[in-house]
């Protein structure tokens, strides 16, 4: 069972990962993200990041796409461009979600290892909190204005 700190987490992150709306109301993308990440039944952190990057590439993908439709023809190819390749990303993370899971499942299905691996996520958990607490205060703290800003940009650009 994943912890509510653990949606909440993975929600905020996704919604900002998700191209503004092309059509319909931005609550109705947000929900359609929901409704894509409750089929996909992830069962821990790790397996819900991994939901989350398969979401996020596929709205990508389909605003590229869009907007590939609506372009001058020397844009329309990079935007096409760009969508074939997020959707590449997409169905790799979708393949990768597919493994986790089915190993998951093989090893939840036998109860010593199931308790193994309970036992290894507890120690994490742990081991993560105390070396959390040991940092100092500064490192503790997130800066959203330090993160990188990713905007679309012609294939092959000297920018990055």
């Amino acid at each position: 069972m994943i912890e509510p700190f653990v949606y909440s987490h993975t929600m905020q992150n996704l919604v900002r990962m998700l191209p503004p709306p092309g059509q319909g109301t931005p609550d109705d993308y947000v929900e359609l993200a929901i409704e894509q990440m409750a089929a996909l039944a992830p069962a821990n952190a790790a397996e819900a990041c991994i939901a989350a990057q398969y979401i996020a590439c596929t709205a990508q993908a389909a605003d590229c796409m869009r907007r590939a439709q609506v372009a001058d023809p020397a844009t329309a190819q990079r935007w096409a461009a760009c969508g074939a390749s997020t959707l590449r990303l997409a169905s790799s993370a979708r393949k990768q979600l597919m493994q986790v899971q089915a190993l998951r499942r093989k090893r939840d299905a036998d109860p010593v290892t199931r308790a193994q691996d309970e036992a290894t996520r507890e120690a994490c958990r742990r081991a993560m909190q105390q070396a959390l607490a040991e940092l100092p205060v500064p490192a503790r703290q997130c800066d959203a204005a330090a993160a990188p800003s990713h905007g679309p940009r012609a294939i092959g650009s000297a920018n990055g």
